[in-house]
């Protein structure tokens, strides 16, 4: 699915990257910034991540990032609402909400994976550190 389907694989890389920035994992998102500027994805757009509204994002990008916030590791209360799924169905149709939100809890489930057995190197600012 992260390689074919009905999604331009710009939006799957934008989504991948901004879980990953947003879980902490310094090995994904060495390898994630890689491919979201390979898929199209500007160097000014990355350092943007902090403030999506800073106006480098098309509305459409600003839409994933926000499927992407809700549906990261982080976000325990994470919902699809009618507001966000109004602002995604702008842009894609209802097959291509339903396919980044399964890429994007792929992508969470394997990160939670990763995370729990210690597989990967972590940035400062992951919140999944084990307790010493």
């Amino acid at each position: 699915v992260f390689r074919g389907g009905k999604v331009a694989q710009r939006y799957k890389e934008l989504l991948r990257l901004r879980l990953s920035t947003l879980h902490g994992c310094r090995f994904c998102n060495q390898g994630n910034r890689l491919d979201a500027i390979e898929a199209g994805l500007t160097e000014a757009q990355i350092a943007a991540f902090e403030s999506p509204e800073s106006g480098t994002f098309t509305p459409a990008e600003l839409a994933v990032l926000a499927l992407g916030a809700e549906l990261a590791l982080t976000n325990s209360t994470g919902v699809l609402s009618e507001a966000l799924h109004g602002q995604l169905a702008a842009y894609f149709d209802d097959a291509q909400i339903l396919e980044l939100g399964l890429v994007g809890g792929i992508l969470a489930g394997v990160a939670k994976f990763m995370f729990t057995y210690d597989l990967v190197e972590k940035e400062d600012s992951c919140p999944f550190h084990p307790v010493t």
